[in-house]
């Protein structure tokens, strides 16, 4: 048997069985009113608003209550996927750019798929470097040009010396 939405949205502790919820409900008729006095992760509400029944749903535990809130509560696709673009857009350059290296000799920068960094105490030095398999215009003196073996290393003055600041770490302070 397959996961349903619920099981997808988040996990939940007291989650009850979706067929025997289902079965209850349609013992009821349209319209009726379902109250569900342990609403938790709210599988009762949505089967029962799938259903075309009404429902009152409490819990004691005040995030239950807004995790069925917002799991009832319908969205309109076409804006959230307008929104998740706005956003895309707004972040997409500035996340790219924290993935790029600058080629020495063509003074190009090209976009890396993983770094491994060796950790000595409180300093990290980056030692390894995979760059992504992609053309680049042709210059015969840049070593990035071309097909980039997915393994290549590259040595230490090859390497940004510049510290980065990192303003997106998260948590701010230990």
């Amino acid at each position: 048997m397959g996961k349903d939405w619920n099981d997808l949205a988040h996990p939940y502790w007291g989650r009850k069985p979706l067929h025997e919820i289902k079965q209850k409900i349609l013992e009821t008729s349209k319209g009726d009113i379902i109250f569900d006095p342990f609403c938790g992760s709210g599988t009762v509400v949505i089967e029962a608003l799938k259903e075309k029944r009404r429902i009152i749903a409490l819990d004691i535990n005040p995030m239950a209550t807004f995790i069925t809130k917002v799991n009832a509560t319908p969205i309109n696709l076409y804006l959230l996927t307008q929104e998740y673009e706005k956003i895309k857009y707004s972040i997409f350059k500035k996340i790219n750019d924290m993935y790029n290296i600058k080629c020495e000799k063509c003074n190009n920068m090209h976009p890396f798929s993983s770094a491994i960094w060796e950790q000595r105490g409180k300093t990290s030095t980056l030692i390894n470097i995979r760059v992504q398999k992609k053309s680049y215009p042709s210059d015969e003196t840049c070593q990035f040009n071309g097909f980039i073996e997915p393994n290549y290393k590259l040595n230490k003055n090859q390497l940004l010396q510049q510290q980065v600041d990192i303003p997106y770490w998260f948590p701010v302070s230990k």
